[in-house]
């Protein structure tokens, strides 16, 4: 999942998703983005309520949406906050969680700044 550089986007999705077409790349941008929101609520809620389980499956389905958009670095957030809850650390995922919305606010940015740009080309 990690970019070398450690990059917000993974260039190499975004590349496959817009050979599928622009429009393709935009509607799955939409999708990431009004999907994340409520599971950022729930991820929230599961973490008050110290659900390891419910935290595990919010982050796990949070990184699946990251990975389908190129969002690199949400996706590395989202797996370890996955990997502690799974392994019942959640204190180590609670370290986590302040990162999960700037990492999305980061990458919804970037992918508009994308969808943009080649809407434009």
């Amino acid at each position: 999942m990690r970019t070398p550089d450690g990059s917000v986007l993974n260039e190499t999705t975004l590349a496959d998703i817009q050979a599928i077409g622009d429009d393709m790349l935009a509607e799955i941008v939409a999708l990431f983005v009004v999907d994340a929101s409520p599971r950022m609520i729930r991820l929230n809620a599961a973490f008050v309520a110290r659900a390891a389980d419910a935290i595990r499956r919010e982050a796990h389905g949070l990184k699946g949406g990251a990975l389908s958009v190129g969002a690199a670095r949400m996706a590395d957030i989202c797996q370890a906050i996955e990997h502690y809850a799974a392994q019942g650390h959640i204190d180590r995922a609670a370290a986590l969680e302040d990162a999960v919305v700037p990492a999305f606010d980061e990458a919804r940015g970037a992918l508009e700044a994308v969808c943009r740009c080649r809407s434009t080309a």
